[in-house]
């Protein structure tokens, strides 16, 4: 795979050509970078290459499955679905499997530029994680990892973060002291979860 283009403040629009240029001129004429794809093989060969801001798409537009092409993607965008036919159970079941909104054709372009502004947000950091370390009998307290800097996934689907210790530390942690202590620190903007940590492992 090619090294990825970072663009975070691109926007793609995958819809048919009509529709995609309507709101490409929407979104470019209040200052966003805007990439059109009206296929659905270029829609995925860009996610997976490139890094975007936030994705609409009408995945009936272009026959394309867009909820298992993000669930696919190591660092999947913010994406909005638009919908030339939809209700409203059709809006919370594409929430409730990683869609960052729901926008029915036709639509204002005040309605589309408050839905992407939210969309590229929800995109920025929310929340830095550390974890520290005591071992009494080793004379080691509170020695601390980098901090990772940490966005939000869509539902079900998770990063891997990884944490560097010092060697002397790792070492420790991996022999045969009985005393090892670790304390996970969260610090993440109010309203930004929930978190859910998983399977830590020291290798």
């Amino acid at each position: 795979m090619k090294e990825a283009v970072k663009s975070p403040a691109t926007v793609l629009v995958i819809d048919a050509q009509d529709s995609a240029e309507e709101v490409s001129q929407c979104l470019r004429g209040a200052g966003y970078a805007v990439q059109v794809c009206h296929q659905k093989e270029l829609a995925r060969t860009l996610l997976e290459e490139q890094h975007f801001g936030a994705v609409l798409c009408d995945p009936a537009a272009v026959d394309l499955d867009m909820r298992a092409l993000i669930h696919s993607l190591a660092d999947a965008p913010a994406w909005i679905e638009l919908a030339g036919f939809g209700s409203v159970e059709d809006a919370v079941d594409s929430v409730r499997h990683g869609a960052a909104d729901y926008i029915q054709k036709p639509f204002t372009e005040q309605e589309l530029l408050v839905k992407v502004s939210k969309a590229m947000d929800s995109r920025r950091l929310h929340g830095q994680f550390q974890l520290f370390v005591d071992v009494p009998s080793a004379g080691i307290s509170n020695a601390a990892t980098a901090i990772v800097e940490l966005t939000p996934k869509p539902t079900n689907q998770f990063s891997t973060l990884e944490l560097a210790l010092p060697s002397n530390i790792a070492a420790v942690i991996n022999g045969e002291f009985s005393d090892v202590k670790l304390k996970l620190s969260l610090n993440a903007v109010a309203g930004s979860g929930p978190w859910h940590f998983d399977n830590i492992r020291f290798l």
